[in-house]
């Protein structure tokens, strides 16, 4: 078998699991389907969110990729040659390393955990008008404990297994 890398519930009870080199999707009934293979777009799975209108979202190697609720899989982030830094860049311009974690805000804003350098990481930010920008990470300031800094003035490493890292959002979509 093949260790799961991660999991994600819709809001039909439905579970997806990023599986190696695919999404499997284990329905209400307990009935077992493959949703995703491996394809020449995806490279390596990572990480995958639903969000609340049942779009399935894929971190990889290198890019974001989502799925509608039809089965139309779209590159959302990522492709391009572009390291976000100060100004918005458009989505398809972004380069990423791997894509360690993805959520979706109750506005629809994707923020994506991705490898920046070395063991450095960043959040990205996509809003609804297509444009990435760093939300947090890529700065000069060590440590989580730091305060009085903006998000994007903190340098995000990892501390143990880079397997671990992740991000969240509260309900209030911070």
């Amino acid at each position: 078998g093949v260790d799961p890398l991660d999991v994600a519930v819709d809001s039909d009870g439905n579970l997806y699991i990023a599986e190696g080199l695919r999404v499997r999707k284990v329905d209400a009934a307990g009935r077992i389907s493959t949703i995703q293979t491996q394809t020449q777009l995806l490279r390596a799975l990572n990480t995958l969110t639903v969000d609340s209108g049942g779009a399935l979202y894929v971190g990889d190697r290198g890019a974001v990729w989502r799925r509608s609720p039809a089965g139309e899989l779209k590159r959302i982030i990522g492709g391009g040659a572009v390291l976000p830094a100060g100004e918005p860049v458009p989505a398809a311009d972004v380069s990423l390393g791997y894509v360690r974690d993805v959520v979706v805000d109750r506005d629809g804003n994707v923020y994506a955990l991705a490898e920046n350098a070395g063991p450095e990481y960043v959040v990205l930010r996509l809003g609804k008008e297509r444009m990435v920008s760093v939300y947090a990470g890529g700065g000069w300031q060590h440590g989580a404990n730091r305060s009085g800094y903006l998000p994007t003035a903190v340098r995000i490493e990892h501390v143990g297994s880079p397997q671990l890292p992740s991000i969240s959002i509260d309900f209030d979509g911070q």
